[in-house]
């Protein structure tokens, strides 16, 4: 439907892809307007992700990046170098794990290493997305 419809791409691109990079930010939206419910000192967490958002989020960029990648090839890029940010080791072991796991369904598709090659690491000014090293 969101292929066949351009008005459906469009609000897909628009609002839902510029909600979930909105949300990449360390939740701190969902943290503030629970803070202010609360007015608690101990719940003013704004630098801390919080993991059923983390989740939920996560889980929507693995749906967006799989189903509908050929209509979201930008917006893709950005969301797989936002889940290679999340494999810094300063980030909670419980989020490494998140992006982990959403990155190993992603690259165990031949089709979709070959994609990301083509539109990121083989482009002078894209980000390398396949090309990542990181020292455990």
């Amino acid at each position: 439907m969101f292929s066949q419809y351009e008005q459906f791409s469009l609000l897909l691109k628009e609002r839902v892809c510029a909600m979930v990079i909105k949300l990449f930010s360390p939740n701190a939206k969902f943290k503030a307007t629970q803070a202010q419910q609360t007015q608690s000192p101990s719940d003013l967490y704004l630098d801390k992700p919080f993991y059923p958002t983390s989740v939920r989020l996560l889980r929507i960029v693995d749906i967006l990046i799989n189903k509908y990648y050929t209509l979201l090839v930008t917006e893709c890029e950005i969301f797989l170098s936002l889940l290679v940010r999340f494999l810094d080791p300063d980030k909670p072991t419980w989020q490494r794990c998140l992006a982990l796991e959403v990155l190993h369904k992603l690259i165990t598709s031949p089709q979709h290493l070959t994609k990301f090659c083509r539109s990121y690491d083989l482009k002078p000014h894209a980000t390398n997305i396949c090309k990542v090293s990181y020292v455990f």
